[in-house]
């Protein structure tokens, strides 16, 4: 395994990164790494740089553009990545590949890249890995898929955590099934999500399109997109596909198939959605629902099992690979994590961080920071601000913000902004980007799309702004005391635990409340969920007796706080 850091030449042995790596590799914790430890991670990073194999593979700089690698005149590396890691494996080892899933070798190799980026934005926020497949069989392989990632991603205790897929983002994620987990609570940390999204497919013929290959674009083929997914769990009939047995292989093919697990090609079954509209009906992409919003097939409800230990594949094809092709996939591992949000507004951040990764790939370059903030200053109307901060593009001449609606069919619109100083956007000429509008309500949240025009081209950033709510926020009115185990005084007494009843009120003027979710944060609830699905007309209020919070008393103080997430006609707060 080859490993090199751009920067290894100003690297020394008192470099935090440098005494992390060494307490990694030694498996010791960073306090209890000598000089020695540091030298040697130094020693090898310079080994692995003069030693690079560009002539095998590993990809580098063609500094000379004579198309081959050139020691002391080529440089190890690739697409500007701060850290480059390659290595080969191939199935010659028949004991060993027959050990796995029972089946024999059939002469592949897989030469894998892996790296990343030493940002502060998404690109820092993830790993990238290219798996090449080169066919040394001597013979065709036809209708080949590729379980682009299988992954046991254990998100903190592994016994709680829940899976999903997003096919319009090409990507299987892992996220956790309650506000909290103890692994990060330890670390004064909200629990993360760990997403997986194919960037690069593989490549088969489709004249008039173009591919992505090596970084490059070739005319005549297509990238194939995500295919399938498939999950499966411990103390599930989604078992494991066994080891050592021929039977893992076919459970292997049904599930590159988008089938459930099992040995039997002939009669296969398929994963069935769990909830929402669809649920009961087959699917090649199970649990593809929004966990934010709650809507559609969301792991955890219906039919759906419950949290737990989770395993995921997912895959693409099938294509042809002929003797002595190549083919590649690149994927991009994505992490999330929302320290003042829960386990869901973690899912947001981290299909935040993959669409914009996805927008610009092949590239890692500049991102806009953008941030919105939504007012009302009636109960029919919604004022929108938004801002781009533009600072790290040259010569921007001009930016628009678009807006659709992320469900039903209201009407979209755009926004033009400016750099004046006279349009909500901060000084004029700072690079700071931005203007408002008022609208009416909209019952369903709207997602934006921001277009940057420099000198040299018109940039677009899709999904710059998600989740825009144009309407106000449910109140909750008229709390009371229905239920303690202390006092019997209707009031909040310290260490007590209480029932704590409310109303729901819509201010919409507008729009009802179809139906609307509140998840209670307290450890005490044992993440407890209160749902309202009757409707709420607009101006009206809900007062039903099963509305109330279980919350614990402080044994302290004088407030009691706690949070919760409100969801609601796709709107998840």
């Amino acid at each position: 395994i080859y490993r090199i850091r751009a920067d290894w030449g100003t690297l020394t042995i008192n470099d935090p990164q440098v005494i992390n790596d060494a307490a990694d590799l030694n498996m010791i914790p960073p306090s209890q790494v000598t000089p020695a430890m540091a030298q040697e991670v130094l020693d090898d990073y310079q080994a692995d740089w003069n030693n690079w194999p560009g002539d095998i593979g590993a990809p580098y700089y063609d500094l000379n553009n004579n198309g081959q690698w050139d020691p002391g005149t080529d440089e190890p590396g690739l697409q500007n990545a701060d850290q480059v890691v390659w290595f080969v494996v191939n199935d010659l080892d028949a004991g060993t590949v027959t050990n796995l899933y029972g089946s024999p070798p059939i002469g592949l190799e897989v030469q894998v890249t892996m790296w990343g980026y030493n940002s502060e934005g998404p690109f820092g926020q993830a790993g990238y890995q290219r798996y090449r497949l080169i066919n040394k069989s001597g013979f065709r392989v036809d209708s080949m898929f590729i379980a682009a990632k299988w992954v046991d991603p254990d998100v903190g205790t592994y016994t709680n955590d829940l899976t999903g897929c997003d096919t319009v983002l090409n990507t299987m994620f892992c996220y956790n099934g309650y506000p909290t987990d103890p692994d990060f609570q330890a670390y004064g940390l909200t629990p993360p999500a760990i997403g997986y999204t194919l960037l690069q497919g593989p490549v088969v013929p489709s004249p008039g399109d173009s591919a992505w290959f090596d970084f490059r674009r070739i005319a005549g083929y297509k990238n194939l997109p995500m295919t399938s997914t498939s999950y499966f769990a411990t103390g599930s009939n989604l078992e494991d596909p066994p080891l050592n047995s021929y039977a893992g292989t076919l459970s292997w093919y049904n599930m590159l198939n988008g089938y459930i697990p099992n040995a039997d090609t002939i009669n296969p079954s398929p994963y069935l959605t769990g909830s929402g509209p669809n649920a009961g009906l087959p699917t090649r992409f199970p649990v593809s629902g929004d966990p934010v919003s709650g809507s559609g097939d969301v792991d955890g409800q219906g039919t759906n099992l419950i949290p737990g230990d989770r395993r995921m594949s997912l895959h693409s094809g099938p294509f042809t690979l002929q003797n002595g092709d190549t083919q590649e996939v690149v994927f991009a591992i994505v992490g999330g994590i929302d320290p003042a949000g829960d386990h869901l507004s973690a899912v947001a951040k981290l299909r935040s961080h993959i669409q914009a990764i996805r927008t610009l790939y092949p590239e890692a370059a500049a991102l806009p920071a953008v941030s919105y903030r939504v007012s009302h200053p009636g109960s029919t109307s919604s004022e929108l601000q938004v801002r781009a901060d533009l600072t790290d593009f040259t010569a921007v001449s001009g930016a628009e913000a678009s807006f659709i609606p992320e469900f039903g069919g209201e009407p979209g619109f755009s926004l033009q902004l400016y750099d004046d100083g006279a349009h909500q956007d901060s000084l004029a000429g700072d690079g700071i980007w931005g203007n408002s509008i008022t609208l009416d309500n909209r019952q369903y949240p709207y997602k934006g799309d921001l277009s940057v025009q420099t000198a040299t081209d018109l940039r677009r950033f899709d999904n710059a702004y998600t989740q825009v709510r144009l309407r106000p926020l449910p109140d909750f009115l008229n709390w009371q005391v229905v239920w303690e185990n202390g006092q019997q005084d209707s009031s909040i007494n310290y260490q007590e635990k209480v029932h704590l009843r409310f109303d729901i009120h819509n201010p919409d003027l507008l729009h009802n409340i179809d139906d609307i979710h509140i998840i209670n944060l307290a450890p005490v609830s044992n993440n407890q969920v209160i749902s309202y699905s009757q409707g709420i007309s607009p101006g009206g209020t809900a007062s039903d007796d099963p509305l109330y919070f279980i919350l614990q008393a402080p044994a302290q103080g004088d407030s009691l706080t706690f949070s919760c997430r409100i969801q609601f006609d796709y709107y998840s707060q």
